[in-house]
């Protein structure tokens, strides 16, 4: 992988090595409002030796250029899907460079990100590596390893201070398809002791034999779903019984793993014993409240007035 950062009007002539291996462009060049420019190129199936990468340009600039080899990467076939984003001139260095959101359509993924800023990058963003910040231009080359099609992007975190900032993402196919995982998860519920109040309810879910790992689990009473599913171990849910009728409930889980298998775990029966008990098959039993990342930014009053 070759990433060409650069900051002015020119553009990239060519990119070659010392060992005769040819480089494609695999996304760019594309441009900040600001100025500043990204390419990223590939060479399949490098000659083995010692090597030098020249990158040629129509024109004066001061560039930043990252070089890194991957093995295990698709030779005749290697680009997935490109992804890419690109701030303005008034965007704050508080703010992380990102890429949009794309779909792979291959298993296992080389997921490659590489960003060329204004302002200074402090790491690799959430489920990606740094390999490499480059001094004096705080640019970042970043990847992982996506086992399972699914949405991706790109991101890194950045210091305090103003600049501009182009994000790339090229997601790489490996040499080996990934196996498909067709074996669901394991999900079993611990039977809660007592039936009063908000009662702590446990269940454990694994993904194990090659699996893709537990994605959702999510509790029903009575085959009616309660609350929101949880995705992260340990799974407990606080199960207010007082929204219920003074009975016998069934609680089960569901288990899916991030491949859409999932399990429904053996049934428990508790019963629900409270002194102001409510009723479920009047009222229903509403969730509690779930933060979304949603900021309303402007809101405005319209008012027609006819004559």
């Amino acid at each position: 992988m070759v990433v060409v950062g650069w900051n002015s009007n020119v553009g990239v002539n060519s990119v070659s090595d010392s060992n005769n291996n040819p480089y494609t462009l695999a996304i760019g060049p594309t441009s900040s409002a600001a100025g500043d420019n990204q390419s990223i190129y590939y060479a399949g199936g490098i000659k083995p030796g010692s090597n030098t990468v020249t990158v040629t340009f129509n024109g004066t600039t001061n560039p930043d250029v990252r070089i890194l080899e991957y093995s295990g990467v698709n030779n005749s076939n290697p680009v997935d899907v490109v992804a890419v984003s690109t701030s303005d001139v008034t965007n704050n260095g508080n703010i992380p460079a990102f890429t949009n959101t794309v779909k792979t359509t291959f298993a296992p993924d080389l997921l490659f990100a590489a960003d060329t800023t204004g302002g200074h990058n402090t790491g690799a963003g959430l489920g990606f590596t740094a390999r490499m910040i480059t001094r004096p231009g705080y640019n970042l080359a970043e990847d992982r390893i996506a086992t399972v099609i699914d949405f991706y992007s790109g991101a890194s975190n950045k210091v305090v201070g103003n600049g501009d900032w182009v994000m790339q993402m090229v997601a790489f196919r490996g040499a080996i398809p990934q196996a498909p995982d067709n074996t669901p998860p394991t999900v079993s519920i611990n039977q809660p002791t007592s039936g009063t109040g908000t009662v702590t309810v446990t269940v454990n879910a694994s993904d194990n034999n090659g699996g893709t790992g537990v994605a959702s689990v999510l509790l029903f009473v009575d085959s009616v779903p309660y609350g929101t599913a949880d995705v992260t171990p340990p799974y407990t849910f606080a199960l207010d019984t007082t929204k219920f009728r003074n009975t016998n409930h069934t609680l089960a889980a569901i288990a899916t793993d991030a491949a859409g298998n999932s399990t429904v775990s053996n049934p428990v029966s508790l019963a629900f014993s409270n002194s102001n008990p409510g009723d479920e098959t009047v009222s229903g039993v509403m969730s509690g409240q779930i933060p979304i990342p949603i900021v309303s930014l402007n809101t405005s009053l319209s008012r027609m007035v006819t004559c």
